[in-house]
């Protein structure tokens, strides 16, 4: 299990705790595997989801350590939406 999903995982779960989100995110790293956000948190794993954002490995730990907010990295090409974006949009605030 990869340690940069795994560390993420608790950072952003610990940013959910008054975030209303209903739907299901899957962030799909690039040679790290997938983290799954639902109301419950976030997790290390791959399911089906209401929408997947895909990036590399450098850009996801910029946007988890704040360096990068994730609408500038959508805006530049870093980041590949598949599915629905209102479910991205709703998680903004907390992938920053």
């Amino acid at each position: 299990m990869s340690t940069v999903l795994t560390e993420a995982a608790a950072e952003i779960s610990s940013r959910m705790a008054s975030a209303d989100f209903e739907d299901r995110l899957k962030i799909d790293v690039a040679g790290e595997g997938c983290l799954m956000i639902t109301d419950a948190g976030a997790t290390v794993g791959e399911e089906v989801a209401d929408c997947t954002l895909s990036m590399d490995a450098a850009t996801f730990k910029q946007i988890v350590d704040g360096d990068l907010a994730a609408a500038a990295a959508f805006m530049t090409g870093a980041i590949t939406v598949d599915g629905d974006m209102g479910v991205a949009l709703k998680l903004s605030p907390v992938l920053g």
